[in-house]
């Protein structure tokens, strides 16, 4: 029997993304280890046995519940809209979020650009932050030019930065 549920009080996903929670039953040892799972809110998030579903943005929790003792632990999800998303290397995406967070994903070079027929696919865009993937070794030329942002932390795989990538940004600090 079961005496206790544990699950992470809080997470944030980007729309149309998914991801999976781990409810901890306590003891290790229960015999039943079935919980149920709902969601405050299914048009925002949605949940198949763990697996959480960013649906549109805003705020909901997901509720589980343990079988055999009634056990209940809540998980406050934030589902954040993209504002653009694409590819930017052969192994590299991209994707930004309305506040303003540049996350570029997988592995190997960045493509070049430059500022008159090849402009990097965020550059309209209003970037605050940019997470690179630690495996990323290539910064492409202009890929960043006149970004607001101020100080960045470089992925120690980088073995190159290309020309002009951070022209006329506000960056400080690397």
């Amino acid at each position: 029997r079961s005496s206790d549920l544990d699950l992470e009080n809080e997470i944030s996903i980007l729309e149309g993304t998914s991801t999976t929670l781990q409810a901890t039953i306590i003891p290790d040892n229960a015999d039943n280890k079935n919980v149920y799972w709902s969601s405050s809110d299914a048009s925002i998030v949605t949940v198949d046995n763990g697996v959480i579903k960013g649906i549109t943005p805003g705020d909901a929790q997901i509720i589980a519940i343990t079988d055999d003792g009634g056990y209940l632990a809540n998980c406050n999800v934030h589902v954040n809209a993209i504002a653009g998303s694409g590819e930017c290397g052969d192994n590299l995406n991209w994707y930004c979020t309305y506040s303003g967070e540049l996350v570029i994903t997988g592995t190997g070079d960045m493509w070049d650009y430059n500022d008159y027929d090849n402009e990097a696919p965020w550059n309209e865009l209003n970037i605050k932050n940019i997470l690179f993937p630690d495996e990323m070794t290539h910064i492409g030329d202009y890929a960043f030019t006149k970004l607001d942002v101020t100080n960045i932390d470089l992925p120690n795989s980088l073995e190159s930065i290309g020309q002009s990538a951070f022209m006329d940004s506000k960056l400080a600090t690397i």
